[in-house]
């Protein structure tokens, strides 16, 4: 997991989650952003039937 503080002058600040999971492919990582705890959970139930995301994004 990984956190970022976003900083604009249009909408201020805010924060960035970003799950960093191993892609099924053996050839990297994927970077998934999170919208909040229920996409986390929804991530998590996914990855726990295999070893990684099946696909890099992209």
């Amino acid at each position: 997991m990984h956190h970022t503080l976003h900083l604009s002058e249009e909408d201020a600040t805010r924060d960035v989650l970003t799950l960093i999971v191993p892609c099924t492919c053996g050839r990297g990582y994927a970077d998934i952003t999170l919208d909040g705890e229920e996409m986390l959970w929804e991530i998590l139930a996914e990855l726990a039937g295999g070893k990684g995301r099946e696909r890099l994004p992209g």
